[in-house]
């Protein structure tokens, strides 16, 4: 058989499928290892082994026919030396009995030459020796990773992804370590330092204990196509008087957190003798430079001039500033701001605490001149008995004067000097409408009081004084 060599004085046989019935058990020959007096051994050399993989030696045997008395010794011993030493006795049952057995061993070469061999040792009985040996056939010494990897896997596809979507790396499967019975798995992952698109890469390794190791990874790649989306920055209408600015909006993004904003462009839309339009664009910008746009419209009423002669106007616009004369005021307890006609205005809780006050000043006085109060008023009920527009008196007298409802309708009332009472008061002939807007104003030119309702006289009386007034409050 081609490769095994026997030392000096030794035999080797071999037998063929049909001798004494004995066929071989892979092919058509094998070999007979024969000790009938003394020691019989045959053996190979296997170079070019790796000493970091796992051979396997195996071979197959059965028992061979003594020639005295047809009784079975088959004392034979298997071994290997070089790059692993191993020596196995082996006393199989002949052929006819117990068919052909299998040995099979593996281990990791520690260089790499290995000498496989075969010994047949004789049996003495009572003096004279019988033989021994054994027939052997199939015999091969081999490693996986000569010609391939001892460690298999089924490594996951890579993929692509919207960087917002939920999603997690997929498993290694089908491992198959065919050097050697035990293995353990690690990865580590890895993310790239760019954003768009991050590639984020796990990587497996997969060991052995006989020091066999393969390396399987998976990418996922994710991409950011959506634009940020802006949310606020909602249209307005400001009165003349009020300064305003566009308002920066709130960008929110599904993958990058530092989404810029930044105001686009401002134009003028479009201007009428009421109101003027402003268009202010907002872009957001995200780390991916997928921008988004959103348009807010300010709508600025435009002012009459006001006429000659006025003395104080207080807007309401976030403040109790008077825009005319010095007589700002201050804003106390549940008084407050909220939308107006034009701009803000005045927000009162109906508390005799909710008030804006003005300080005293002659110029607010009603003596013998002319006067006129006017403003845009929303009431939530009209069903309520003095609820103050403007009103100027002083404390324990009835000084002074109140532009107010009463009962849903318009009332003026004027006192003289050191009167307890008011000396003259009368309403408007309509009721004001609760939950609209309505513009009302009363006038005084020295002898007749007027009252108006979006800009229509309602109601008029003569009246005469000297009249004087106190401290003035709005509420």
């Amino acid at each position: 058989m081609p490769g095994w060599t026997t030392p000096v004085g030794n035999t080797l046989e071999v037998w063929g499928n049909t001798l004494n019935g004995l066929p071989a058990s892979a092919g058509i020959n094998h070999m007979e290892v024969n000790a009938a007096s003394n020691d019989q051994t045959v053996s190979q050399v296997v170079t070019g082994l790796s000493t970091n993989c796992l051979a396997t030696f195996t071979f197959d045997y059965t028992g061979r026919f003594d020639i005295a008395g047809n009784s079975y010794n088959n004392n034979f011993t298997a071994t290997l030396s070089g790059g692993y030493s191993l020596s196995v006795d082996l006393d199989p049952v002949i052929y006819g009995i117990a068919g052909w057995k299998n040995f099979s061993f593996s281990f990791v070469p520690t260089t790499s030459t290995v000498t496989i061999a075969f010994r047949g040792h004789p049996h003495f009985v009572n003096g004279p020796a019988t033989a021994g040996g054994a027939h052997i056939d199939n015999v091969s010494l081999t490693q996986c990773c000569s010609t391939n990897s001892c460690i298999t896997a089924t490594s996951p596809t890579n993929k692509v992804l919207s960087c917002n979507t939920n999603w997690a790396f997929d498993t290694l499967t089908n491992i198959v370590d065919s050097c050697c019975p035990s293995y353990t798995v690690t990865f580590n992952t890895v993310t790239n330092s760019g954003q768009c698109p991050r590639v984020i890469t796990r990587t497996w390794l997969i060991s052995d204990t006989c020091g066999n190791s393969n390396v399987y990874s998976q990418t996922a790649t994710l991409v950011d196509t959506t634009p940020p989306v802006l949310i606020g920055a909602t249209n307005k209408t400001v009165g003349c008087d009020y300064p305003w600015t566009f308002d920066p909006p709130t960008a929110i993004d599904a993958c990058c957190s530092n989404a810029t904003v930044e105001l686009l462009s401002s134009n003028l839309v479009s201007s009428t003798p009421c109101q003027t339009i402003y268009a202010g664009v907002w872009r957001a910008t995200d780390c991916c430079t997928n921008s988004s746009t959103r348009t807010q419209l300010v709508t600025v009423t435009v002012c009459s001039p006001p006429p000659s002669g006025m003395v104080a106007w207080w807007p309401g616009d976030g403040n109790a500033t008077d825009i005319i004369g010095n007589n700002s005021g201050v804003v106390l307890g549940g008084a407050g701001f909220a939308t107006g006609v034009a701009g803000q205005a005045f927000s009162f809780d109906g508390s005799t605490t909710g008030v804006m006050t003005a300080p005293d000043a002659p110029a607010l006085d009603i003596t013998t001149g002319t006067i006129t109060i006017s403003a845009w008023i929303n009431p939530t009920t009209i069903n309520f008995s003095g609820m103050p527009i403007l009103y100027k008196t002083a404390a324990g007298t009835g000084d002074g004067y109140s532009f107010d409802l009463y009962q849903g309708r318009l009332r003026m009332l004027i006192g003289n000097i050191g009167v307890l009472s008011f000396g003259v008061f009368f309403e408007s002939n309509q009721l004001i409408p609760a939950n609209q807007w309505t513009h009302v104003a009363a006038t005084y030119d020295g002898v007749v009081l007027r009252l108006y309702v979006n800009g229509v006289l309602d109601n008029s009386l003569v009246a005469s004084g000297p009249f004087r007034s106190m401290r003035s409050h709005c509420g």
